[in-house]
Formats: structure tokens, C-alpha cells, sequence
């Protein structure tokens, strides 16, 4: 039986650990994100620059602390890119709480419903609207539905004698909320005003801890989170298995060039990834593209990859272009095959920093994200 060279080896090597790193490095950076937004709504309760306050008074402001805390841990849970963002401004009427997907909210915590809804639509004679018109109205859920009643009452009331007053009553019932929340379904936690008590003294001593208050890892990351970080996984792994299937055709473009003097083992041994001109690297980056796209439009790969966006063909053909690079130097002596494999892997997610990082790691999840098959990973799984 014909043995393996070291080429043949270092790939199959390396597709060997691939799925389980992935997968396992995938898993250790989603829960460290959702952790470290937990940890940063405890940073920002426990050393508010309010904090020296009163309890009535700081209790408000835990309100719009809590709503934008637990909407980014929500976010992260989720796998969002949107976020949260508590704005301290001074300015009269101005936004509390703003997402970076456009949606602004007033917050407001007041001893009771009544006086929370009538802040909450406080008119404006400048506007002519509510103080905060077109805003989300964020209150306790404890007041909520007397919030609404009271802002539903008082638009009734005011309609034959102040339309506009009446306008801004009405604006701020159907604006009403206890959650803050995006087009997408993240959304933040609940909260009472007697918890938003507690939290503002716990916040005086710097004493507030997020699991006391059911802020955890275990109650943000839910099933259904679980699985969709498993997919992503998943995907990227799929993209990962087109590069070693791709391989007898890689070989036979490197003979070519070889035996065509347009790349020189010699030369190579001499000046390492150097040696390859500029020429050989754009013949195998057209001849891996080519033969990409053709599996791809015959289904080889599979339905999902018939029809490849350009984007994500090219993503895929720089994964691959770095380890054909990798197994030259393997052929010329420069590389062992363990070395070439744990390389490849050092690529996609290590110096990437795969979620987070800007090499070809964190662009193949980016770039290739739902456009990849779902099910052959599950039934492999």
C-alpha cells in the first residue's frame, strides 16, 4: 500500500482537530462575553456616579443602569450585535437609555404609578408633544399596567379641553413598557420598584451581585441559545471540511507549477513562503476559485452551496490559499506535517481570536454566517 506523503498527512491532520477546536474555542468565548456583560452591569450598579444619593432618588437611576445592563447580557446571550447604552446626559427631556439600533427610552421610577405615568407625559409647550415623544416609556412592572391606566384616564379627560395634553397621555399609554427591547428579541429583564430599592442600597455599599437578583450565565443562556452557537459551530466547520475536500485538486495545481518551474522546491527551501512567486500563488488562487465554484454549482458540497455568494467564496478560498502556502513548505522541508495542521488551526482560531479577532478566523463565522448546511452537522453531531 502506497504511503502518505507529508502533505497528505498534514491536512488530514488537521482536519482531524479542527471540528472538536472549533467548536470547543466557539463554546469557551460565547460563555466568557455573556459573563463579562454580567460583570459589567455589576461595574456599573456598584460604582454609579450617583450612588452617594438617597434611595428614591437613586432607585431611578438603577432603573435605566438595570434595563441597559440586562438588555447587553440579553444581547450577547443571543448572539446581537446591537447594544445598550445609559447616556448620564443633563439635558432637559433628554434620551436615558439609547440602542444602537435606533430605539431611545425615557425611564422613570416614582413612589407610585400615578406620579411615574404623569412624568412619563409630561407635555411639552415647545414641542407642542409629551417631553419624551417618540420615545420608549421604561418604568417598574409593578406599575406598568397602572401606568397605563392612569395614562389612558388622563388622555380621556383632557380631550375636551386640551387635545394636545390629551395627544401626549395617549402617545406615552401606547409607549408604556417594562423591558427595553429591539426587532430582533433581545430584551431586558424585568424589575419592581421595591427591587430597584434594594439594588440602589446594595449600590451604596457596592454590594450588588447580579446572581442575587437572577442574572446568571444559567438563566441568560437558554436552550435555544445553546443551539444556535452549536450551529454556528457547525457552519464554520462545514467551511473548514471544503478546503480538504478540495485537496487532490490543490495537488495536481501544484505538480503543475512544479513541473513547470513556477515554483521551485529549492528556491523555497532557501526563502521559505518567499519563494513563491507572485505568478504561481495567482494561478492557484484562480485554479482553487474555479474548482470551489464548480463543486459548488454541481452540488458536490450540497444544496446549501449551489448559487456560493462571491463574498463568501472568497473567504473560503483565503483559508484555503494560507494552507496551500503551509504545505508547500512542507514539501520543501520547511514545515513538518504536525506543523502545517496545528497551523491551520492556529489561523482559523487562535491568532484570530475567532469571535472577536480581525484575521481569517473571526471573517470565516462573520462572513459565512447561515449560508452554510445546517442539517449534515447535526446528523454528524
Amino acid at each position: 500500500m502506497q504511503s502518505k506523503t507529508e502533505i497528505q498527512q498534514g491536512w488530514e491532520f488537521a482536519a482531524q482537530i479542527m471540528g472538536s477546536e472549533i467548536a470547543a474555542r466557539m463554546g469557551q468565548e460565547y460563555v466568557s462575553a455573556v459573563e463579562e456583560a454580567i460583570k459589567q452591569l455589576e461595574e456599573n450598579i456598584n460604582n454609579h456616579q450617583y450612588r452617594n444619593l438617597g434611595i428614591g432618588q437613586l432607585q431611578g437611576y438603577m432603573l435605566e443602569e438595570w434595563g441597559a445592563g440586562t438588555f447587553n447580557v440579553n444581547a450577547v446571550a443571543i448572539d446581537s450585535a446591537d447594544r445598550a447604552a445609559v447616556l448620564h446626559s443633563t439635558l432637559k427631556d433628554s434620551v436615558d437609555i439609547q440602542l444602537d439600533s435606533g430605539e431611545a427610552y425615557s425611564a422613570k421610577s416614582y413612589v407610585t404609578a400615578e406620579k411615574t405615568a404623569k412624568a412619563q407625559a409630561r407635555f411639552s409647550p415647545e414641542s407642542g408633544h409629551a417631553s419624551y415623544h417618540n420615545q420608549g416609556r421604561l418604568v417598574p412592572s409593578d406599575q406598568l399596567s397602572d401606568a397605563k391606566a392612569i395614562a389612558h384616564r388622563e388622555a380621556l379627560r383632557n380631550q375636551p379641553i386640551r387635545s394636545n395634553v390629551s395627544d401626549a397621555y395617549a402617545e406615552t399609554e401606547s409607549n408604556l413598557t417594562d423591558t427595553i427591547g429591539n426587532e430582533e428579541g433581545v430584551s431586558s429583564k424585568r424589575v419592581s420598584r421595591k427591587e430597584l430599592e434594594d439594588i440602589a442600597r446594595e449600590s451604596k455599599d457596592q454590594k450588588f451581585k447580579a446572581e442575587e437578583h437572577g442574572v446568571t450565565t444559567a438563566s441568560a443562556i437558554n436552550t435555544e441559545y445553546m443551539l444556535k452557537q452549536a450551529l454556528k459551530a457547525g457552519y464554520t466547520t462545514a467551511a473548514v471540511t471544503v478546503t480538504f475536500q478540495l485537496a487532490p485538486e490543490i495537488y495536481k495545481a501544484i505538480d503543475f507549477l512544479i513541473k513547470h518551474g513556477e515554483i521551485d522546491i529549492q528556491q523555497i527551501k532557501k526563502m521559505g513562503i518567499k519563494g513563491i512567486s507572485a505568478g504561481a500563488e495567482g494561478f492557484l488562487r484562480g485554479s482553487i476559485s474555479s474548482s470551489l465554484l464548480i463543486m459548488c454549482e454541481k452540488g458536490v458540497l450540497g444544496e446549501a452551496f449551489k448559487g456560493i455568494n462571491p463574498t463568501v467564496l472568497g473567504t473560503v478560498v483565503a483559508l484555503i490559499m494560507q494552507t496551500v502556502k503551509n504545505s508547500i513548505l512542507v514539501a520543501a522541508g520547511k514545515m513538518s506535517a504536525q506543523q502545517m495542521g496545528d497551523a491551520f488551526a492556529d489561523t482559523v482560531v487562535i491568532s484570530g481570536g475567532y469571535l472577536f479577532g480581525a484575521h481569517i478566523g473571526s471573517i470565516i463565522g462573520q462572513t459565512l454566517g447561515f449560508e452554510l448546511p445546517v442539517m449534515g452537522y447535526l446528523l454528524t453531531s
